[in-house]
């Protein structure tokens, strides 16, 4: 009997402590930590990030074959984007393929870093104005121990496939017309046909819908500056001319006392040989005058376009090309150049008699230097009520505008009493 209870104990001591060992091993197992890496996301603006499920892993050599595959023929024409590294602008190429795909997030074949990937985000958005299936909004991921390496890019898109491929369509065509409209004209005339049919057809309107893009512009008819400036960089390549887009400040007022200071947008294009800026937005007067444009903003030269504006910092990655040719600004084609050498009296009294004659109520020109502009200020009066006398108009009236950059003067609203 004694044995018995000997035995039960010991086997009841045995399953106490098997017991106390499965329940060990068991909370050992469920609370050790699982070893994977957090995904977080970042908008553009690094935001706090939050934690996002695993993404499908990243396999680089696969991911890299893939990319270097990648050809996208409009590419070609670009000017930034050619003049990146040859990884970089694989990557460009990789995320223009995505977007073009309507792919929700582009994978990246290895971590980029966040300010290479904001500069090659830029780089699509401004050096590839075909794209406006995007706004300039993203959002990239990094993993948890590496905050400043993107994994992937996440573009915000305004509009679905089907809507893209009907839009581009109609921009394709319309622009395709316009070419044509040039037919065997010389690369001026067709650098200015497009230029003026861009302005004929795009208003400005700042919150509008697709404000900044070749849709809005060209489509819409309405845009800011981005869109007019994206439109003529599509259409001057699509006629066979390099033409790319800058950005950055410019003081929108000839008054020093009511200047401001606003971001800006607009283009150089190179007719010829020679590299010149352009500005369609400051050159549409929408209604506010009696012509479509007085191209006080056609063909300058860097010293002329900088004197109202300044380059944002990006460019300093890259080289710009150089604008110092004046040959082909509208005014010295067409005659209404003052240059130095001349007086500007007679010019300007054989400008207004063509305006009279042929039953015009408006004059543009052009001064060579700013001491010329300064002159046409003082005696601006003068010289018109002289020609008013020699007409033997009894009196006039008209307004006048200057555009103290580019030198460029009007005089409109010409009125006489004969």
């Amino acid at each position: 009997m004694k044995k018995v209870k000997l035995l039960r104990r010991v086997a009841l001591w045995l399953l106490c402590c098997s017991a106390l060992l499965f329940a060990f091993l068991g909370y050992t197992m469920l609370c050790k930590p699982e070893s994977r890496g957090l995904f977080f996301a970042h908008d553009k603006t690094l935001a706090q990030p939050q934690p996002l499920p695993l993404p499908t892993p990243v396999i680089v050599d696969d991911a890299w074959s893939q990319w270097r595959d990648v050809n996208i023929p409009t590419l070609a024409d670009t000017y930034f984007i050619q003049h990146l590294d040859e990884d970089t602008r694989r990557l460009c190429a990789g995320i223009y393929g995505g977007i073009a795909s309507f792919q929700e997030e582009i994978i990246l074949p290895e971590p980029v870093d966040v300010d290479t990937l904001s500069k090659i985000m830029w780089l699509i958005s401004y050096d590839c104005p075909e794209l406006f299936q995007i706004s300039g909004d993203y959002s990239y991921y990094v993993r948890e121990n590496m905050q400043d390496m993107a994994i992937s890019v996440k573009p915000s898109y305004v509009m679905d496939e089907e809507a893209y491929n009907a839009a581009i369509a109609r921009v394709t065509a319309l622009l395709s017309g316009w070419i044509n409209d040039a037919g065997a004209l010389n690369a001026f005339e067709t650098e200015k046909l497009l230029y003026e049919n861009l302005i004929k057809t795009c208003a400005y309107g700042e919150n509008v819908t697709h404000a900044g893009s070749v849709y809005g512009a060209l489509i819409l008819g309405s845009a800011r500056c981005e869109g007019y400036a994206k439109s003529l960089c599509m259409a001057m390549r699509a006629a066979g001319f390099e033409s790319l887009i800058l950005t950055g400040e410019a003081r929108t007022s000839s008054s020093d006392k009511e200047a401001r200071v606003e971001k800006h947008a607009w283009n150089v294009t190179k007719i010829n040989g020679n590299y010149y800026q352009l500005d369609a937005t400051w050159d549409d007067p929408d209604g506010a005058l009696p012509f479509d444009t007085s191209y006080a903003y056609f063909n300058l030269t860097d010293e002329e376009m900088y004197r109202s504006r300044t380059l944002d910092e990006i460019y300093g990655a890259w080289p710009l090309p150089v604008c110092d040719d004046a040959s082909l600004s509208y005014h010295a084609q067409s005659g209404s150049l003052i240059t130095v050498a001349q007086d500007p009296g007679p010019i300007l009294y054989a400008l207004l008699d063509d305006s009279y004659y042929s039953e015009k109520n408006y004059i543009i020109g052009k001064f060579e230097t700013e001491l010329q502009m300064s002159e046409f200020k003082k005696n601006i009066k003068d010289w018109i009520k002289s020609w008013y006398r020699d007409k033997k108009f009894a009196s006039g009236s008209y307004d006048s505008v200057t555009y103290n950059d580019s030198l460029v003067f009007t005089i409109f609203n010409l009125s006489y009493d004969e």
